[in-house]
């Protein structure tokens, strides 16, 4: 499927451009079906995304980038976007965005190509209040539906590695 392509092509951008293996973190709703002996990957369950984010938050400093890449597929629940877990369950994007707000680092980044993913940046940006954060949200529109969603990430990836623009804009 087009999430995982673009998860290994994230991988693989990412460790060409210096990032260690051991500062990878996956965790796939596609769990069972991949896994690489190189980067830590989990099962996309609501009690590790916390357990991760509560152990980050203890151990990032302040000069840390934090990349999170948000790929898959997303949905509607009681009006509010959500991420499609490896359970069946959904992580809600409000709450992804609380534990990046409580991170104490200066930098955070984050990518979500994903249906339903547009109101990431919104909700990002609420919840980072620090004056000291610069958070960076690209998605697909809010109210995006259409199985092609996670179009963007080939195309950032190649506009990062290669100057790539095939709109010309």
């Amino acid at each position: 499927t087009h999430h995982m392509e673009n998860l290994k092509k994230m991988e693989r951008f990412l460790k060409k451009n210096g990032v260690a293996f051991e500062d990878i973190t996956v965790f796939n709703s596609a769990y069972s079906r991949y896994s690489h002996s190189t980067t830590k990957t989990y099962p996309a369950v609501e009690s590790q995304i916390d357990h991760f984010f509560e152990q980050l938050q203890q151990n990032v400093s302040e000069e840390d980038l934090v990349f999170v890449y948000v790929t898959g597929h997303g949905a509607l629940e009681n009006e509010n976007p959500n991420i499609y877990l490896e359970d069946g369950h959904y992580y809600p994007t409000d709450k992804l965005a609380q534990h990046i707000a409580k991170l104490s680092n200066k930098a955070k980044v984050v990518l979500a190509d994903q249906c339903f993913s547009g109101d990431l940046p919104d909700q990002l940006m609420q919840s980072v209040a620090d004056d000291r954060a610069q958070v960076i949200g690209m998605a697909p529109v809010a109210a995006q539906t259409t199985t092609s969603c996670q179009g963007f990430t080939p195309y950032f990836l190649d506009a990062l590695e290669f100057g790539y623009d095939p709109n010309a804009d």
